[in-house]
């Protein structure tokens, strides 16, 4: 019998030790095209393709350039060959890349996601969690990322609307509750913003202005209806404010803010000096005595029906002659004086200084003799003056 050659034994040998080994059997190659149609070249050696490698698109020409067109997220370019190779070792991965252990790709490192083929941080503002986005410009704030989600940090005097808050979340908000609305003209918390109440509820907070005026959204010290606050002063209806005058002190043709300022058989009403209106309302006797007779003191003898500027209410009220003097000019009657502009309301041509009462100059104001009701202060009538009829006049 034959005996084999001794350089066929070594090979029939070689071959059964190395079944499943393949690095020393392995191809030399320079690029793709030459190994088999199921290798690649990786490292310059012809190896079975790796189908864990990230998703390409549509498979590349044979023909691809990785120094013209980029290789997929994670492959290294040949920059001899221009072929896509898969990586051995951490340092041939950009900087936040490792090589996985097994699919052999550059893939980015915890808290790190791949935007544009480079790692970036998943904390960052530029690039926040995984989308690759920036995160949005926030008003009344910075934009921050915490915890891989987008958050903002608010300037002085907003918060941070997070989950619960009734406004869009993530942004930088004027309150989270009615706390936040310290502004009287704007109480209430909604939806992130301080707006107008809507009941004394809403004002429970603010300080010193615990009523609601419906009609205005805004928190006020009173209403006419609710004056606690004010104990025994008036509340002024206009401002809602408390006022320092007395309830039921004002008396005839006194200014007033409303009826509760009034003594009790008055009331505050509007009036005006020859045809145009005051600035201000006064307090006039209510006259309800039966027909034919008066209420009525002098010198407010003249009889008007005028609405009370608290309830609406038409009343018969004992006035003065409004087409010839004022409310001020009557109560400044006697005072002293050197010239008319001493007497009456100031800027009105309703006060006269002149001799009174077989006195020196004093103030008064005019009247007309032919009126048939009283319109002096008793027991002077109206008179002629030297060149004014007047009330004192001698």
């Amino acid at each position: 019998m034959n005996s084999l050659p001794l350089r066929t034994w070594a090979i029939a040998l070689l071959w059964i030790f190395c079944v499943g080994c393949d690095s020393e059997l392995t191809q030399e190659c320079d690029s793709p095209t030459d190994c088999d149609t199921e290798q690649t070249c990786l490292g310059g050696r012809c190896e079975l393709t790796d189908t864990s490698l990230p998703d390409v698109g549509e498979d590349a020409p044979p023909s691809s350039d990785c120094r013209v067109d980029p290789c997929a997220d994670g492959l290294l370019c040949n920059a001899t060959t221009g072929a896509c190779e898969n990586c051995t070792l951490d340092e041939q991965c950009d900087e936040y890349a490792v090589c996985h252990a097994t699919e052999r790709v550059c893939t980015c490192r915890a808290g790190y996601v791949r935007c544009d083929g480079q790692c970036v941080s998943q904390d960052s503002v530029e690039s926040c969690g995984s989308q690759c986005q920036p995160c949005p410009e926030v008003a009344h704030g910075e934009p921050i990322c915490v915890q891989q989600t987008c958050s903002a940090s608010c300037d002085e005097g907003y918060f941070l609307c997070e989950e619960g808050c009734d406004g869009p979340p993530g942004t930088c908000v004027e309150c989270l509750d009615h706390t936040h609305c310290t502004d009287p003209l704007a109480p209430v918390c909604n939806r992130g913003s301080c707006a107008g109440c809507a009941s004394n509820q809403d004002c429970a907070d603010v300080d010193g202005k615990n009523v609601c005026d419906l009609e205005s959204g805004t928190c006020v010290e009173c209403q006419l209806d609710q004056a606690e606050a004010c104990g025994t002063f008036s509340c002024d209806p206009q401002t809602g404010a408390c006022t320092d005058t007395s309830l039921g002190s004002r008396t005839s043709c006194e200014s007033c803010r409303s009826d509760a300022e009034c003594a009790s058989d008055h009331v505050c009403v509007a009036m005006n000096f020859q045809g145009s209106p005051r600035n201000s309302a006064y307090c006039l006797r209510v006259d309800r005595a039966p027909t034919g007779e008066t209420d009525c003191q002098e010198p407010f003898t003249v009889l008007d029906i005028k609405e009370s500027i608290t309830t609406a209410e038409l009343e018969i009220v004992c006035g003065v002659n409004e087409a010839m003097t004022t409310c001020e000019a009557v109560l400044d009657y006697d005072s002293g004086c050197a010239e008319d502009d001493d007497c009456g309301a100031p800027g009105l041509d309703d006060g006269l200084c002149e001799p009174i009462e077989f006195e020196g100059a004093r103030c008064t104001f005019p009247c007309d003799t032919s009126l048939e009701y009283p319109q002096c202060y008793s027991p002077f009538s109206c008179a002629t003056g030297i060149d004014a009829q007047y009330c004192g006049a001698y």
